[in-house]
């Protein structure tokens, strides 16, 4: 995202796996063109809420 000041989230989702949990945050903001593009980025996080990796990434 290159201007912060355009972030707008649109979702978040999780799934519990039991030893983690799974987060997927949908977000939108404005690329190099100005334009604004949704995007969505997923991560492991462990059961006291600290990233563990991200796992996936797009738009």
């Amino acid at each position: 995202m290159k201007d912060p000041n355009s972030f707008g989230h649109v979702n978040t989702v999780y799934w519990n796996m039991g030893t983690h949990i799974v987060v997927k945050t949908t977000y939108r903001g404005k690329n190099s063109f100005g334009a604004l593009v949704i995007n969505w980025i997923k991560a492991k996080i462990d059961l006291n809420g600290n990233v563990i990796s991200i796992i996936g990434q797009g738009s």
